[in-house]
């Protein structure tokens, strides 16, 4: 019996160790409820054993016949337990980025309202240094006795010419964060494929222009049945982790084309790619590689939920040192 027990101590000893130490949240949640579970499997039968072999009591067989089930039984209840607790912090991070998209269509909405007041005034502007440079005449006085009218002219031109370069930029930020930020579920429309590529690798350009480049070629007027702005959170998370993967200097390759039946778009970088062992465990979540507080591990996840969801699949090959190539295909759109 004291064999029995120090076993069944070192086991349970061992799996706090381990529940403590999980990389991935999933392993250390379920790890501690099923800790859990043995432990009331195990104190239950300890103190059935105590009570008989040493305070000598006699317990009735309808006691003692439950007890010899209870070690099975509280493991299932802590697993149970773990994946509540699992499904429940998933839910959270699906409301955190809902939440997430009704913040950026707002905000892209509030910049679109000033952007589209510069912008429509910059074509006025540029009508009335036209005619001040008619009028102007050649010995006026210079600016502040440096200037020439003419040299005010023509800086004033460039100046207007930042401005409208400026106010564009802005605008197709706005254009991309409202496409991204256009996520709500019962939005169903046909989703331009390569718009929202490039929408993507605008948003990313911080990150991208900092030594990635960027070989595009998707084809003109590929459609898919889908939600954009769900569509748009797969492109940004397989590129994100394509930029990553290749820490930020590189070569990404996105090609796109459709045959009669599919919609097929690749994804291809040169990364450090990925091992062996990772490649089981991509598409679980809350599983991660990456530093603690850099990384939900739900990223791979979300991206397969949503392209299953519009009936697609999603394919990744990889090599450690050759990169990573992802595979996302879709039924063509009529």
């Amino acid at each position: 019996m004291a064999y029995a027990v120090l076993s069944y101590l070192f086991w349970i000893i061992k799996l706090a160790i381990n529940s403590k130490s999980a990389i991935r949240e999933t392993d250390r949640i379920a790890g501690v409820y099923l800790l859990f579970g043995q432990v009331i499997a195990f104190l239950i039968p300890l103190s059935a054993a105590i009570a008989i072999f040493i305070f000598e009591k006699n317990l009735p067989l309808n006691y003692i016949a439950p007890i010899t089930v209870v070690l099975p039984v509280a493991s299932l209840v802590g697993i149970i337990l773990g994946n509540l607790r699992n499904t429940q912090l998933k839910l959270v991070q699906t409301e955190k980025m809902a939440s997430l998209g009704h913040l950026i269509a707002g905000v892209a909405h509030e910049i679109n309202n000033p952007t589209t007041f510069i912008y429509s005034n910059l074509s006025i502007l540029r009508e009335y240094v036209s005619y001040i440079k008619n009028v102007t005449k050649p010995d006026a006085p210079k600016f502040k006795n440096e200037i020439s009218s003419k040299e005010v002219l023509t800086d004033l031109s460039l100046l207007i010419d930042n401005v409208s370069e400026g106010a564009t930029r802005i605008k197709n930020i706005v254009t991309d964060l409202r496409r991204f930020g256009h996520s709500q579920d019962d939005v169903i429309t046909k989703v331009d494929i390569k718009a929202g590529i490039e929408s993507t690798l605008n948003l990313l350009q911080h990150e991208i222009k900092e030594g990635i480049a960027v070989h595009l070629d998707v084809d003109q007027n590929i459609f898919v049945t889908g939600n954009s702005g769900q569509l748009n959170q797969v492109w940004m998370n397989l590129f994100t982790n394509a930029i990553h993967g290749m820490d930020k200097k590189g070569h990404l390759w996105i090609i796109g084309y459709e045959d009669a039946k599919k919609v097929y778009i690749k994804i291809r970088d040169d990364g450090k790619g990925i091992s062996k062992d990772t490649m089981n465990h991509i598409f679980e979540p809350f599983f991660t590689t990456k530093p603690e507080g850099q990384g939900t591990g739900l990223g791979l996840s979300i991206c397969q939920q949503i392209i299953h969801r519009w009936k697609g699949e999603i394919i990744i090959n990889s090599e450690q040192e050759a990169g990573t190539t992802v595979q996302v295909i879709f039924p063509k759109t009529n």
